[in-house]
């Protein structure tokens, strides 16, 4: 003989399950990405979760965790406060009612230098007088750094500049245009490198 169940029923997901998105940005390998990176992907379908999960790990296997974010709205996610200098690797999931999709294929990015420290400078010495209108300045080198920014100004908040120089590759400068006699002068340098001035 036979017997037959109560009747039940149940109704199927409109996109067939959550749908693993796609990493976009950091590329996989980026280099000198800012240690605040906007986290962006996409999901292979718009309605295709709720929310997102988002984990930015130190190693692939993803034992060490700094970012874990389960609940984002949207595909996009600004990331605060990373390492310069560090290799990072990351991935995303969809979520919905059903459960998290699996995570997307991991992706690395190592994120850019610090900015140089400050610039000492070494002549003229601070409240010298007598100082020639050709003078040479200078000031103590930084490793790794792309170029250098000279401001000479004749106010203490550099609103009167008379030299500005953002181009000056070696640790010297000397103007083409000489400074006013007996006039005290004001002088800066800033390092820059990819990390920032």
């Amino acid at each position: 003989g036979s017997s037959a169940s109560v009747v039940a029923n149940f109704t199927t997901s409109s996109t067939g399950g959550v749908l693993v998105p796609s990493a976009l940005v950091p590329e996989d390998g980026a280099v000198d990405v800012p240690v605040d990176p906007l986290m962006s992907w996409s999901p292979p379908d718009p309605d295709s979760a709720a929310s997102y999960h988002l984990q930015i790990g130190t190693n692939e296997t993803f034992a060490e965790i700094v970012v874990d974010e389960d609940s984002i709205d949207g595909t996009s996610f600004q990331v605060m406060g990373l390492a310069h200098e560090t290799t990072y690797c990351w991935r995303v999931a969809g979520v919905d009612a059903a459960g998290n999709s699996t995570f997307s294929p991991s992706q690395t990015f190592t994120t850019v230098i610090a900015a140089p420290g400050a610039v000492q400078l070494v002549s003229p010495d601070d409240g010298a007088t007598g100082v020639q209108a050709f003078e040479q300045l200078s000031w103590t080198g930084i490793d790794g750094v792309d170029k250098y920014e000279v401001q000479v100004a004749t106010s203490a908040d550099f609103a009167s500049l008379v030299v500005m120089d953002s181009t000056v590759t070696e640790t010297a400068f000397t103007t083409t245009t000489p400074y006013a006699y007996s006039t005290m002068h004001h002088w800066r340098v800033r390092a820059k490198n990819a990390g920032g001035w």
